[in-house]
């Protein structure tokens, strides 16, 4: 029970340190959580015709956004920016005019 007891201490101690970081370099909960974030890449995958099923990564740094789909296509979003709609073989990397034949990426059907 002792250690137990020490450990919550030093938890309690690490949060205290993480507040006194964030406050000494102006870092607030929202940078914390990124709520900002997630919005910014959620207009992105709007803008470019993406669904959520059809991403394989995404980041946001700085209001720029990049997304890579399962279909290979790797694009950048700021907001404001005008964008060209992907086409469904670089979102899902299934040729739907060959339907047929093995997708290009390994996407499934």
């Amino acid at each position: 029970m002792a250690k137990k007891n020490q450990t919550d201490k030093e938890d309690s101690g690490s949060e205290d340190q993480i507040a006194a970081t964030c406050e000494a370099y102006g870092i607030t909960e929202e940078h914390l959580m990124g709520s900002d974030s997630e919005d910014q890449i959620a207009a992105a995958c709007e803008a470019y015709g993406i669904t959520e099923e059809h991403l394989m990564g995404s980041a946001c740094a700085d209001g720029v956004v990049t997304l890579v789909t399962i279909g290979g296509s790797k694009v950048t979003w700021q907001h404001g920016m005008e964008v060209k709609p992907l086409t469904s073989i670089q979102i899902t990397g299934i040729n739907p005019a060959n339907d047929h034949r093995k997708p290009i990426t390994g996407g499934k059907r």
